[in-house]
């Protein structure tokens, strides 16, 4: 009696966990820290929103993603010397190459070399290289560092450190 009690006990178990995962309670994708660094150049001019900006070409690592390359359209939406506010959105490809997309907020301060831009990511979803839309979210903080090519101008090449959390 105790081996058929026993056996139905392990298979309502099984039962039970299909039937999560199904619902999507064991499905569901979790958060994970996401810490990563990149090497940024300015390789040409982007348009956003009607708004001439720069173009960025960015090559880095990160976790969960490994080697990455991405492009970043900037624009500058307001302030003041020396603190402007900036807006973006790019593209980034993983190693294994799904892309992630996203939109970028934040500020650069040019009075001091190098010009210290503090910005947000906001991931919005992203496609697998088979082509399969991909369910990426998170927010990512990033400090980028440029230094001048003229007093008070940042110059074409940067380094970004970033780290937040994703879910995907």
């Amino acid at each position: 009696m105790k081996k058929l009690f026993g056996g139905l006990a392990m298979a309502a178990g099984a039962v039970a966990v299909v039937c999560l995962v199904a619902n999507g309670a064991l499905a569901a994708n979790p958060e994970r820290p996401y810490r990563g660094w990149s090497e940024e150049m300015v390789v040409g001019p982007c348009e956003l929103g009607g708004v001439v900006g720069e173009l960025l070409e960015g090559m880095g690592n990160a976790t969960h993603a490994g080697r990455t390359a991405s492009l970043t359209c900037v624009i500058v939406t307001g302030g003041a010397f020396p603190v402007y506010t900036v807006a973006g959105r790019g593209v980034s490809t993983r190693a294994n190459g799904d892309q992630s997309y996203y939109f970028l907020e934040g500020t650069v301060n040019v009075l001091e070399d190098p010009c210290v831009g503090e910005f947000t990511l906001n991931l919005v979803g992203g496609i697998s290289r088979k082509g399969a839309p991909l369910n990426i979210t998170g927010e990512i903080q990033g400090t980028q560092l440029r230094p001048w090519s003229a007093p008070g101008v940042c110059g074409p090449e940067g380094m970004s450190t970033l780290s937040g959390t994703i879910t995907y």
